[in-house]
């Protein structure tokens, strides 16, 4: 489950204030120094005007720690990050690391998403195989690390099982002291980056790959592109566009137009076919709700 940290205002042993050790500041909220807290220019004569100083701080007052070394906000981060696969907030999934992990694992027997060749090997530096592999490699690579380094500073239990997911079933337990651990800023800021790429590795998918309306939104609508634009977009290569339309699984926008455009909403239907399935049943569902009360179809 998602770890909840509690945070410690009635637990501080001092009433001196603690900033968080990753540099947040609090939003709207400014240092007695600050000189950045006008909304307006001097200049400013607007009565409509809403806020013309470009130069504005938006917040520099620190946020201070609530748990060891981290503001509430990043005990929250800490705890997404030390989840299981399966916690979900709101419907959708907690971006953790054994849920980016598995994803990624999971990609790497999909060839139609890691463009995967007859022999199963990448073929080149560049290839989506090989961009998988990395962000997965990397990433358990930097989780194992942090779990030998912390359990051995306090002298802990060492992980037996490198799996990330039962790496974060070890440290759920000392989720509080992690937060007072003092490479835990650095490590975090390491991890969501790690994360990131992670997900750049299938730009389609967003943030929240199982409930990506936005994303199927845009595409949706998205016009045709060249065969060059799609691979780019997608990840795939010039032979995997072109044997999915000699299967009759991919056609052109236009047959006799050069060079080939492709509708990216054709090529996602390919590699995210439940996605792509789902957006289709909502906009059936609205065609059918505008109907019922105009009388006519959406254009």
């Amino acid at each position: 489950m998602c770890v909840k940290i509690r945070t410690s205002t009635e637990a501080k042993m001092s009433t001196e204030p603690t900033w968080c050790a990753r540099g947040c500041y609090t939003y709207d909220r400014h240092m007695a120094d600050c000189e950045g807290v006008d909304w307006h220019t001097p200049a400013c004569v607007d009565a409509a005007c809403v806020g013309c100083n470009d130069q504005r701080c938006d917040g520099c007052q620190p946020r201070e720690t609530a748990g060891g070394n981290l503001c509430e906000t990043c005990c929250r981060v800490l705890g997404s990050l030390l989840a299981g696969p399966d916690e979900t907030t709101n419907g959708r999934p907690v971006e953790s690391i054994t849920y980016v992990t598995r994803w990624l694992a999971e990609q790497l027997h999909n060839p139609i998403r890691c463009n995967l060749g007859k022999s199963g090997r990448g073929n080149g530096e560049n290839d989506a195989f090989v961009r998988v592999f990395a962000a997965l490699t990397d990433l358990q690579i930097a989780w194992a690390e942090l779990a030998v380094d912390f359990l051995g500073g306090v002298d802990a239990r060492p992980v037996t099982d490198r799996n990330p997911a039962a790496i974060s079933a070890r440290l759920r337990p000392f989720a509080r002291q992690l937060c007072a651990w003092e490479p835990i800023a650095d490590t975090i800021v390491h991890l969501i980056e790690l994360r990131d790429t992670a997900h750049a590795v299938a730009p389609w998918r967003g943030k929240n790959p199982d409930a990506a309306d936005e994303v199927a939104a845009v595409l949706f609508l998205a016009p045709a592109e060249t065969t060059q634009e799609i691979c780019k977009r997608f990840g795939v290569n010039e032979q995997w566009v072109w044997q999915r339309r000699h299967r009759g699984l991919l056609a052109p926008e236009h047959d006799h137009t050069n060079p080939l455009r492709w509708k990216p909403w054709d090529v996602y239907k390919l590699i995210e076919p439940a996605a792509a399935k789902r957006h289709e049943a909502r906009l059936a569902t609205l065609d059918d709700r505008i109907v019922y009360v105009t009388g006519q179809a959406a254009a």
